[in-house]
């Protein structure tokens, strides 16, 4: 009985996929088919010792979180001749009705807490160069890292917020990134996300002849560059960690 709830749980996240791809062209078989080779393999994982019921309702769970990315996504890739107002004020109404009733869900049950479970794996943090010129230099703050599930239960989609700021001062922010982590299918116990890379705000630094590689951060002053990292999970915002810019070249 519980194989048959998991099953059904996979045909109606098929058939929410096949809904909202339906007024994409091409698009819409490669989604459907990336959503395809996710079941297969959720369904597959052994690493998963929950019991086909509980993953049926975190797999139903995860993919209701989820709706109004798929619409923004959707709406991203319409083909122009679809962008019409009317179109257009329909999916605003639906992602609106979705967000909301995603909050009703996510209050639900147990609330999951993320700044516990999730341990963030600093890959690198300094500036990389963007663009440069005879006379100028163009860098960037980046700040790469991955994200493990140290708990024992799965999370839900997880996305994350940046904010490039330096110590002391209360003007001259270097701007903010946001970037998905996980998707609908959470991030499971043990397991480590796939890289991210988040950038600030670009500085122009005009060039005064050195011929020191790190000529430019003398002159930038950014030793008290920080970035707070904020993780957005079931709808909830919370600050995951707040970590050094190092005032180095780096490759992101």
């Amino acid at each position: 009985m519980n194989r048959w709830l998991l099953l059904a749980a996979c045909a109606a996240v098929r058939a929410w996929t096949w809904l909202y791809t339906l007024p994409l062209d091409s698009t819409a078989k490669r989604r459907r088919d990336e959503i395809d080779s996710d079941l297969w393999e959720y369904r597959n994982d052994r690493s998963r010792h929950h019991t086909s019921a509980a993953n049926a309702v975190h797999l139903l769970s995860g993919a209701v979180l989820a709706i109004p990315d798929d619409l923004l996504w959707a709406c991203e890739q319409m083909p122009n001749h679809l962008r019409l107002p009317r179109v257009s004020a329909i999916l605003r109404f639906a992602i609106a009705a979705v967000a909301a009733s995603t909050l009703v869900v996510s209050a639900s049950g147990p609330t999951l807490d993320v700044v516990s479970v999730l341990e963030v794996n600093v890959a690198s943090a300094g500036w990389i160069p963007v663009a440069g010129s005879g006379t100028e230099s163009t860098l960037a703050p980046a700040f790469a890292f991955t994200l493990t599930n140290t708990g024992d239960r799965p999370t839900s989609a997880l996305q994350v917020n940046a904010v490039f700021y330096r110590r002391n001062a209360k003007r001259d922010g270097f701007g903010a990134a946001f970037s998905p982590v996980v998707g609908w299918r959470g991030l499971i116990p043990g397991a480590t996300s796939d890289r991210v890379v988040l950038r600030g705000q670009r500085w122009h630094i005009a060039d005064d002849g050195s011929t020191t590689a790190y000529a430019p951060f003398a002159r930038l002053s950014v030793d008290e560059l920080r970035v707070r990292v904020f993780v957005q999970h079931e709808g909830r915002w919370t600050l995951l960690g707040d970590f050094p810019i190092p005032a180095e070249a780096i490759h992101a």
